[in-house]
């Protein structure tokens, strides 16, 4: 190299030559829904830099686009890109099935326009199937794209619904009946919602039970036998001895069977006691009823005054006392013959035992005033009160 001056000097250089980069990242692709691509450019040993900002020599991909990658051997660059399509896969549409054995069940595959492959082997689009287990399907659409469902098919026992056989049951019993299958829901006849009903009279019931997937039914025809009937009556008021000897006690129900408390076994007996009879009944149905009648005393009100007694204490006659039949009330007053009041009481059952002031009175005749009431009839009614007065004679 010379300068305008005429100077010059000579100068080396060194060239060196790099190959190109060649980047192909292939054809233009189409994938499946739900797969993944990826998509390499060789030439290891480079730098990289793709659309998406990756920097590896590979990328995976599942969605559509142009994909471009610039390589680069630091001195020379290659770019390429591929367009990605994305195919629609086959969509799940099979469903789950739970319902009443007994009723076929049908799974749809869906997706219309492709082909089918069943693990029974069938290549409908429908399956029908009778038992409960697990059923899957292959599906490949128009477009070459596939996909394996599964659908779980429960067939679901009835419920049993058994509500015994039809009763003959006695008046005043009751049947309850029992639908059974706890957890079911429950629709009587009646109105009921309830597990079990109580019956009381006769009729056809019938219940449908669900178990939300089965529904069955039952019915049970009750009848009621008639019971014995009650006495006609159950109180006698009656004064034995007096009146009558005895009270004829008709325990009814004629060509019944009958068990009196007395042990006596015929439909009517003879009552010559006062108290309680009682009756057992079983009727030509067999049907018993339990029945009872009360003797009770009645008398005609009296009352007995006697004028002497002997309060010695040896047990007998020791206390001066008036008795009677059918007294309400009595107040018993005693004096000596100077109108001193020696005793007073208003309870019947207790009456003077011939002291005054702790100490015995002597042997003399006393003055006894009494005010009393009797009872009026059976029922309890209390009648006027009425006075007597007398002398009572005191001996030892």
């Amino acid at each position: 190299m010379t300068t305008p001056q005429n100077c010059t000097g000579t100068f080396d250089a060194v060239v060196t030559l790099v190959p190109a980069v060649t980047v192909d990242l292939g054809n233009d692709t189409t994938i499946c829904q739900g797969t993944m691509i990826t998509i390499d450019v060789g030439n290891p040993g480079m730098t990289y830099l793709w659309s998406t900002s990756a920097t590896t020599p590979t990328i995976s991909v599942n969605i559509a686009g142009t994909y471009s990658v610039v390589v680069s051997n630091g001195s020379c660059n290659a770019t390429d890109a591929m367009n990605l399509a994305v195919d629609n896969a086959p969509s799940d549409v099979l469903q789950d099935v739970t319902q009443c054995i007994g009723q076929p069940a049908v799974l749809d595959a869906g997706n219309s326009g492709s082909t089918y492959l069943w693990n029974l082997g069938t290549t409908a689009r429908t399956l029908t199937v009778n038992s409960s287990g697990t059923y899957s399907v292959f599906v490949t659409n128009a477009t070459g794209c596939s996909a394996n469902f599964d659908a779980i098919v429960q067939l679901v026992q009835p419920p049993v619904v058994q509500l015994g056989r039809d009763s003959v049951l006695c008046e005043g019993e009751e049947l309850v009946v029992d639908a059974g299958n706890p957890g079911a829901t429950y629709r009587w006849n009646t109105g009921s919602t309830s597990r079990t009903i109580p019956i009381t009279q006769a009729g056809t019931y019938s219940v449908d039970v669900s178990n939300g997937y089965c529904e069955r039914s039952d019915a049970i025809g009750v009848q009621f036998n008639p019971t014995p009937a009650q006495m006609a009556t159950r109180q006698f008021h009656t004064c034995l001895g007096e009146d009558e000897e005895f009270v004829r006690l008709n325990a009814g129900n004629p060509g019944s069977q009958y068990d009196w408390s007395t042990g006596e076994t015929s439909q009517v007996i003879l009552a010559g006691a006062y108290g309680w009879y009682v009756v057992e009944v079983l009727n030509q149905f067999d049907c018993a009823a339990r029945d009872s009648a009360q003797v009770i005393e009645f008398c005609p009100s009296a009352i007995f005054i006697p004028n002497t007694f002997t309060p010695n204490a040896d047990g007998t006659n020791d206390i001066f006392i008036p008795v009677g039949k059918n007294i309400a009330s009595m107040h018993l007053y005693v004096f000596d013959r100077w109108g001193n009041q020696l005793f007073e009481s208003n309870d019947p059952s207790m009456g003077w035992d011939g002291t005054y002031g702790g100490e015995v009175v002597k042997n003399d005749v006393y003055v006894w005033r009494l005010n009393y009431k009797f009872f009026d009839d059976k029922d309890g009614k209390i009648g006027q009160e009425q006075q007597q007065l007398g002398h009572i004679q005191v001996l030892r």
